[in-house]
C-alpha cells in the first residue's frame, strides 16, 4: 500500500490543493486512492504528535494515524492514501520569535514518525519550493493579515537567516533523515504554465492517473492578499493592538480597499530580491539539476 504525503511548503498552492483534492474525491476512490482532509489530521492530534519531542511519540502519532485509515471503512484493498498538510514538516515555526530554529527546527521529529511509517507504507513525500524572496514576502503578508505580526518586511525579513529558506539544504536534510521515503519535488511556479498542468505533474508526483473528469473540476484561489492601502494603514494603527484586534482591522481593511479596485500589496524591492537571488543563485541551480530536472527552465 502507498501512502503520498503532500508537505508543503507553506504558501506554495497548499490550501488550493487541499480544497481541490477535497471536491476530486469521487474519482480519486474510482482509481482507489482515498484522500484523508487536513481536518481529520488535526482532530485527532495527529500533527501536534508528529512534533512532540517525547521519544515514544515515534510510535504514538504513527498509531493515530493507523487509526483514522481503519475508519475510513474500506473494503476492496487500498493502492494509495493520499494526505496533504503542510505542517507534517513545519509546526508553528515560522513567526518571528520562533525564526532562529528555523522554518523547519521540529524536522527531526516528523521525521522519527515518518519513519516508523515508512515500515507499513510505500511512503512518498511531494514538496512544493517556492523562489526565496517571494516565498518571504507571501509569508509575511500572511502573518500581516493574521494579526500575527505588526512590523514592516524590511524588520522582518531582518530576522530571517537565509540559511532557514534553503530549499537543498531542507531537502538533503530530509533525505539523510528518511532514507527509505522516495521525495519528489516541484516548483510552486510551475502554476505559471497553467492549472491542469499544475495539476496533472501533482498527481503524477503522487502516483495518480490524470483523469478527464478533473479537468471539469477547477483549481481555486484560497488566500486572499490585501492591497496596498490596506497594509501601510495596518502597519500605521496596528501597533498598539492586540492580535485579535489587528486580525480584525485587517478584515475591515480588506473590505474598505478591495482588490482588484486597489492595488495588491507589493513588499519586494528590487534591491532585496536581487540580494536573495544571488545568494542562492548556484545553491539553486544544484537544488534543480538535483531535485527537479525535469523543471531547469524554472530555475531562480
Amino acid at each position: 500500500m502507498r501512502l503520498t504525503i503532500h508537505a508543503g511548503a507553506h504558501k506554495t498552492a497548499t490550501t488550493s490543493i487541499q480544497d481541490w483534492l477535497t471536491r476530486t474525491s469521487k474519482p480519486l476512490c474510482e482509481q482507489n486512492v482515498y484522500y484523508i482532509e487536513p481536518r481529520k489530521l488535526n482532530e485527532n492530534a495527529v500533527i501536534e504528535g508528529f512534533h512532540n519531542t517525547c521519544i515514544d511519540n515515534r510510535f504514538l502519532a504513527p498509531k493515530k494515524f493507523m487509526k483514522i485509515v481503519s475508519e475510513l471503512g474500506i473494503e476492496q484493498p487500498i493502492r494509495n492514501i493520499l494526505v496533504s498538510h503542510e505542517s507534517i514538516l513545519s509546526y508553528a515555526n515560522m513567526l518571528p520569535r520562533e525564526i532562529k530554529y528555523g522554518f523547519y527546527g521540529s524536522m527531526a521529529n516528523s521525521a522519527r514518525c515518518l519513519n516508523t511509517l515508512s515500515n507499513q507504507f510505500e511512503t512518498t513525500v511531494v514538496f512544493y519550493v517556492r523562489r526565496q524572496d517571494h516565498f518571504l514576502a507571501s509569508v509575511y503578508l500572511q502573518y500581516i493579515m493574521r494579526g500575527n505580526i505588526c512590523i514592516s518586511f524590511d524588520q522582518y525579513t531582518k530576522r530571517v537567516s537565509y540559511r532557514n529558506v534553503s530549499w537543498l539544504y531542507l531537502l538533503d536534510t530530509l533525505q539523510s533523515a528518511l532514507p527509505d521515503v522516495k521525495i519528489c519535488v516541484l516548483p510552486y511556479e510551475n502554476i505559471q504554465r497553467g492549472t491542469e498542468n499544475f495539476l496533472t505533474d501533482f498527481l503524477a508526483a503522487c502516483g495518480v492517473d490524470w483523469n478527464e473528469r478533473f479537468s471539469s473540476i477547477p483549481l481555486l484561489k484560497s488566500n486572499e492578499s490585501i492591497s496596498q492601502a490596506s497594509l501601510e494603514q495596518l502597519l500605521t494603527e496596528g501597533q498598539s493592538l492586540k492580535s485579535l484586534e489587528r486580525r480584525g482591522l485587517a478584515n475591515e481593511l480588506r473590505k474598505k480597499f478591495p482588490m482588484p479596485q486597489y492595488d495588491k500589496s507589493n513588499v519586494l524591492t528590487d534591491t532585496f530580491s536581487k540580494q536573495v537571488v544571488d545568494y542562492f543563485k548556484d545553491e539553486n541551480r544544484e537544488l534543480f539539476e538535483k531535485w527537479m530536472p525535469d523543471f531547469i527552465d524554472f530555475c531562480y
